[in-house]
This record gives structure tokens, C-alpha cells and sequence, in this order.
């Protein structure tokens, strides 16, 4: 693929294994997976990725990712101008604390009703170009 944008929104047979090769494509710059209900770390995948400084927009809402999903394949991801997680569950506050968030300007955490005063803290110190946030249903 030498396309800047990939959507496979509920697409129900994308995978982890199938998503690690698509966040090595360098040109790959916009990722829409939301909605896809089969992504998980496998172990086989626990590597840490190579050439993910291109990627500036992911979004998974309505997925089942969790705080290792999180972890291995988002925090690395430096240059992300907008993330989109909506109604992701199963995340927790320490996989929103992996991640730096600099450049980010657009989060959308609505319906992650896991994450408590803790990330929105983080979200708070370590994403400075942050214009637009969304958290509604989401802190308890």
C-alpha cells in the first residue's frame, strides 16, 4: 500500500496480525479501524515497530482494545494529531499514561468509562497542542 489513508472500519476479519503490517507502511499517515472487534497484542507481534513517525490520525472507536493493545501500537506513535477512542472499555489509566500526546490536537476518549481523574491529569500535562477533548460518559 502506498496510500496516506486506510480505513477498515468494521471490517471483521482485520486482526492484529493483519494491522501490524499495515502500521509498518510508511506512507500510511490516517488509520480508521473503529469498530473492528478482533484486535488484540498476540505475542508473536511484541515487538516494538519501526518507521510509525508518519502516522497523524488513528482511530478505534467501538474496539476492544485494551491497555497492551494501547501500549505497543499507539504510544509509540510520536507525531498523532488526533486520536479517536470512543467507547474503548477496556482501557485503563496506565495506557493512557504511556502515551506522550504531544502533538496532539484532537482526543476523542467519550465512553471510556474505565479511565479515572488520573489520565484526564496526564492528558492534561503532556498534551499541550490539545484543542478539542472529548470525554463525555467517560471519567467516574
Amino acid at each position: 500500500i502506498n496510500a496516506e489513508y486506510g480505513d477498515l472500519s468494521y471490517c471483521p476479519l482485520v486482526t492484529s496480525k493483519s494491522i501490524t503490517s499495515l502500521f509498518l507502511k510508511p506512507m500510511l499517515k490516517i488509520i480508521k479501524l473503529s469498530g473492528c472487534k478482533n484486535m488484540f497484542v498476540e505475542p508473536a507481534l511484541l515487538r516494538p515497530f519501526s518507521g510509525p513517525e508518519n502516522k497523524q490520525v488513528i482511530e478505534l472507536d467501538n474496539t476492544n482494545i485494551d491497555g497492551s493493545f494501547f501500549s505497543q501500537y499507539i504510544s509509540p506513535l510520536n507525531n498523532l494529531v488526533a486520536l479517536s477512542l470512543e467507547n474503548c472499555s477496556n482501557l485503563t489509566d496506565d495506557a493512557i499514561c504511556s502515551f506522550s500526546g504531544a502533538l496532539l490536537s484532537r482526543l476523542n476518549l467519550s465512553g471510556c468509562d474505565s479511565l479515572t481523574d488520573r489520565a484526564l491529569e496526564h492528558i492534561a500535562r503532556s498534551s499541550p497542542s490539545l484543542k478539542h477533548l472529548s470525554l463525555a460518559r467517560t471519567l467516574r
